[in-house]
């Protein structure tokens, strides 16, 4: 044959892309395992503001109950108790969530890397008057 294994395997060349693509590889895996909780607060901080800005007329336990459904739809692991919905005397709806989601990153026969994210988000709403 032209090549033999162990005159391949020896190239400089070879084992220089096989090192690149095993970072490149475990680049994406981290990276996709962070992004996929972060994308879930995204989405669950934008269903927050909608409800703050369109909750003119809902009540507190509306809003709460709505946002607990998105909460479990995004699969965030949000509780009623990590909830605060309150509306104050200028008419400003006020919502706050905190929550946390463990990430873990294992490395074959390397252990298993725990991380713990922390979420927080405040939104405020003005409830505008309109006038006949």
């Amino acid at each position: 044959m032209w090549w033999r294994s162990s005159d391949l395997l020896g190239e400089p060349r070879v084992i220089r892309t096989l090192l690149w693509l095993a970072v490149l590889g475990g680049g994406i895996y981290i990276a996709a395992r962070y992004a996929a909780p972060q994308i879930r607060a995204w989405r669950f901080e934008d269903s927050m503001s909608q409800s703050a800005r369109l909750s003119q007329s809902a009540s507190v336990s509306e809003i709460r109950n709505a946002l607990l459904e998105s909460a479990d739809e995004f699969h965030v692991p949000l509780t009623s108790a990590q909830l605060q919905i309150h509306r104050d005397r200028q008419g400003h709806i006020i919502i706050t969530a905190s929550w946390e989601e463990i990430v873990r990153l294992e490395a074959w026969r390397f252990g298993e890397w725990v991380d713990t994210l922390r979420y927080h988000y405040e939104i405020q709403a003005r409830q505008e008057k309109r006038e006949p």
